[in-house]
């Protein structure tokens, strides 16, 4: 059952960075995540309406806390998407993607430790720490002894930092939520509380990212475009990103080592990368991957 486990989450390591290709290669827009995240919702709904209001209208209904923290994690995950699509549309897969990845495992280490909620009291999750910012700082270089500020203070970097503090708030946000409805709907699984809250979720990030897209004209045209030109991808981008998180809970269902699922999640870091220098023909100097080499390290020591 183990080795099934780590089958399942490679898939779904494979799985992350394959939505976030077809983001790049498609229409790197908000406009696009948005028509992905509706789809993967309006999947996702025949399932959980049938299967979870019943339990709702038999309980309490929510809580303050948890209406919190879904509207806190669907504007999370509007600022996730829209820095991804920004980040890409600005520059190289390969840069954007490690980067918007590794980043937020830095920031809820800092405000866990900020926050008293977590103290790194492993000598081994410091050295990962170490090697994720070294490998953040080398990723953007083109040779080891440029260091240049220009290098970082470009529109991809920080887009790729705005995805990933989004990533970092919603993170904090689902951990809230998870707990909240497994205390009011004990007679649910672990799996099926999971399941729940990514169609809570998913709906409240497309309201959101509707209203942004519908502020702007410019991404209305584009929705409007994509709507005709790019459906089939969109589909498929949102399959992949609901087949994403279910394939890994599922993993969670048959080992209890977690550690290990979370750190197999991480492979995604150095696919993304392969596949933006591979499809994309970005460049790949040895600064490029010693730099993924070092995050993905990092990452996988730091967890």
């Amino acid at each position: 059952m183990v080795w099934l486990a780590v089958i399942l989450v490679v898939c779904s390591a494979v799985l992350h960075a394959s939505w976030n290709l077809f983001g790049k290669k498609v229409s790197p827009t908000p406009a696009f995540f948005l028509l992905a995240f509706l789809c993967s919702t309006a999947v996702l709904t025949p399932i959980a309406l049938p299967l979870f209001m019943p339990v709702v209208m038999h309980n309490s209904g929510f809580t303050l806390l948890l209406w919190s923290a879904i509207l806190i994690a669907g504007i999370a995950q509007m600022v996730y998407c829209n820095g991804l699509a920004y980040a890409y549309a600005a520059g190289d897969m390969s840069q954007a993607y490690p980067l918007a990845r590794a980043a937020p495992v830095l920031f809820v280490v800092i405000f866990s430790f900020w926050w008293g909620i977590e103290t790194l009291d492993s000598w081994i999750a410091i050295v990962g720490i170490g090697l994720l910012i070294v490998g953040c700082f080398i990723l953007p270089m083109r040779h080891l002894k440029d260091f240049r500020w220009v290098n970082y203070l470009n529109r991809t970097s920080a887009y790729a930092l705005m995805a990933a503090l989004g990533t970092t708030v919603y993170t904090f946000a689902d951990k809230a939520a998870l707990t909240e409805l497994a205390q009011l709907y004990p007679e649910l699984s672990g799996f099926e509380v999971a399941l729940f809250y990514i169609w809570l979720e998913g709906v409240s990030a497309c309201v959101f990212m509707g209203l942004y897209v519908a502020l702007k004209p410019i991404e209305t045209q584009q929705l409007k475009s994509l709507a005709h030109t790019s459906l089939k991808w969109a589909v498929i981008t949102g399959l992949a990103v609901n087949a994403t998180y279910v394939l890994v809970l599922w993993a969670m269902q048959m080992t209890d080592n977690v550690s290990l699922i979370v750190a197999l999640r991480q492979l995604s870091i150095p696919i993304g990368a392969i596949l933006g220098i591979w499809v994309f023909r970005e460049p790949a100097g040895v600064t490029r991957w010693l730099g993924i080499f070092l995050i993905t390290l990092g990452v996988m020591l730091a967890l």
